[in-house]
């Protein structure tokens, strides 16, 4: 969330009119990742399916 958060204005200056910008990735925390292999395996998947729009299974 580190370089969402330094370049959020960037990208939101650059969006068209109407279009917004959401946050789609893993809450604030120190670490960067989950800690376990498969919370991190679970965690990304949610991410990239938010991102991309697809229901989640």
């Amino acid at each position: 969330m580190g370089a969402y958060r330094a370049i959020r204005h960037r990208l939101e200056e650059a969006l068209p009119t109407g279009v917004h910008l959401r946050y789609a990735g893993r809450p604030w925390r120190a670490s960067p990742s989950e800690g376990y292999p498969t919370a991190h395996i679970r965690e990304q998947d949610r991410i990239v399916r938010e991102a991309l729009g697809s229901p989640p299974i």
